[in-house]
C-alpha cells in the first residue's frame, strides 16, 4: 500500500473459519508496526479488532502486522497478518529557498594603455 506522509487509515480485521464463517479469537489482537519512526497504531475499540494507523510526516516502510490466538481453549493457535506500507513525501509546500554568503569579485584592473605618441610637427617652409 502507497500513502502520503501524514496520511492516516483504519485497519481491522475479521476472524474466519475455513468455510469463511465469522469466528472468535481468544483474547484480544497484538498490533504492532515495524518502523515507528515513520508510523503509529491506535487501538479504536475495545476488542482491538480495530486500529488507526498514522504516518509520523516522515518518509519510508513499515509493515503492519497483527497476531492473534483462534484456539478458543487452553492451546495456542498463532494466526498472523501483514500489510506492507509505504509512505512517500506528500505535495511541495517549502521552496526551501536557500542564499549562500557573498563572495567578493577581485577584478584585476586592466593594463595601462600607453599613450599614443604625438605625431612630428610638419617641419616649417623654408624661405629663401
Amino acid at each position: 500500500m502507497l500513502i502520503k506522509a501524514g496520511n492516516t487509515f483504519i485497519v481491522h480485521i475479521v476472524p474466519k473459519d475455513i468455510f469463511g464463517n465469522v469466528a472468535k479469537i481468544d483474547g484480544s489482537p497484538i498490533w504492532v508496526v515495524s518502523n515507528p519512526d515513520v508510523s503509529v497504531l491506535e487501538t479504536l475499540d475495545i476488542d482491538g479488532l480495530k486500529v488507526k494507523f498514522t504516518s509520523t510526516g516522515l518518509v519510508g516502510s513499515t509493515v503492519i502486522g497483527v497476531s492473534v490466538d483462534a484456539d478458543l481453549s487452553e492451546g495456542i493457535v498463532t494466526l498472523t497478518g501483514e500489510l506492507a506500507v509505504d509512505i512517500e513525501a506528500g505535495q511541495a509546500s517549502d521552496l526551501g529557498l536557500h542564499v549562500e554568503p557573498p563572495v567578493e569579485i577581485i577584478v584585476t584592473p586592466p593594463e595601462p594603455v600607453p599613450a599614443p605618441e604625438p605625431e612630428p610637427a610638419p617641419e616649417p617652409p623654408v624661405v629663401e
